[in-house]
């Protein structure tokens, strides 16, 4: 979901992924790129530069369950339950 914030949290856009497994458990925003964890689906990667058709644009596989993410600079961190931390 991306929520308009100057317009009272008006709902813009949201995203329903067809062959994500988990559904999004955790959420970074860089820019125009969203980095979702997605439990048993590993890491997706959207482009969001027109957020009424947010576009994935790249994902990666992760060991176990990605529950949580964070990006600082190029790299994204996976807290992916098990397995621990991935790179």
């Amino acid at each position: 979901m991306y929520r308009d914030i100057h317009n009272k949290g008006k709902i813009i856009s949201s995203w329903q992924c067809e062959n994500c497994f988990s559904g999004p458990l955790g959420v970074s925003v860089v820019g125009d790129t969203a980095y979702v964890a997605d439990g048993s689906g590993g890491l997706k990667v959207l482009d969001m530069s027109q957020p009424e058709r947010p576009v994935i644009i790249g994902s990666a596989d992760t060991p176990d369950y990605a529950r949580s993410v964070a990006v600082a600079g190029n790299t994204a961190y996976v807290a992916d339950s098990e397995s621990g931390l991935q790179v």
